[in-house]
């Protein structure tokens, strides 16, 4: 199969615009899209972290209460307890250490 010939007066850029700023096929998209993307973190294959249990960590960082924390990002205190308990065993280290109380 020959190789498609270069068309210098008609090239294009991975966008599809072309260099005079026309566009092929510049149809408006008929449904609406977003890019998402969703982030954790794993160690060694194993689930540690993800978006909601940072957001859970930096309420315990600035309510200084796990408990706290949990209502405020709209978890029960036990699935909290156990969502970093689980975080803990995939680590192999405590995530979070219980601050003494102020005397």
């Amino acid at each position: 199969m020959p190789a498609p010939r270069s068309r210098p007066d008609r090239a294009t850029s991975t966008d599809g615009s072309r260099a005079d700023g026309s566009r092929q096929n510049a149809r408006p998209c008929p449904v609406s899209l977003q890019v998402r993307a969703k982030v954790w973190l794993e160690h060694e294959g194993r689930f540690v972290i993800g978006e909601g249990g940072l957001r859970l960590l930096l309420a315990v960082e600035t309510s200084g209460s796990l408990l706290a924390a949990a209502r405020e990002i709209g978890w029960s205190c036990r699935h909290a307890w156990g969502y970093l308990r689980r975080a803990e065993q995939a680590l192999g280290v405590a995530v979070e250490s219980a601050r003494p109380e102020p005397v």
